[in-house]
C-alpha cells in the first residue's frame, strides 16, 4: 500500500463514519502475508511472519503533526488492538488502534 491509497483508505472510512475515541490513538494498515511460497506452496496461518510495518489511516486530534496519515511506521506489536472493518466493497481489513507513543519509526 502506498501513501496515496492510505490516504484513500483514510477517506473512506471517515465517510463510512469511523472514527478514533482517543484523541492520542492512530489506526494502522499493515499489509497481509503472503499466502504462497514463489514456488506455489501455500503458507498456513501459524507459519506466516507478520510485519511491524504500515501505513497510518487514521489520527487523533491529540497526535502531533510529525505522524500524517499515509506515513509508512515501524510499531510495538503487543500494544495493538485489532479491529476488523467491513469496506464498502465487501472486502474486510484489519486495523491496528494503538496510542502514537507505540511507533518506533515514521518515513514517507
Amino acid at each position: 500500500m502506498n501513501r496515496n491509497e492510505a490516504k484513500a483508505l483514510a477517506q473512506e472510512l471517515t465517510d463510512m463514519g469511523y472514527m478514533l475515541i482517543n484523541d492520542e490513538n492512530i489506526g494502522i494498515h499493515r499489509p497481509d502475508p503472503e499466502s504462497k511460497t514463489k514456488g506455489g506452496l501455500i503458507i498456513p496461518d501459524t507459519a506466516k511472519v507478520k510485519s511491524l510495518v504500515g501505513r497510518v489511516i487514521m489520527r487523533g486530534d491529540a497526535v502531533p503533526g510529525t505522524l500524517e496519515l499515509g506515513d509508512a511506521v515501524t510499531f510495538v506489536r503487543y500494544n495493538t488492538a485489532e479491529i476488523k472493518v467491513r469496506r464498502k466493497d465487501g472486502t474486510d481489513i484489519v486495523v491496528h488502534v494503538m496510542h502514537y507513543k507505540d511507533v518506533y519509526i515514521r518515513w514517507k
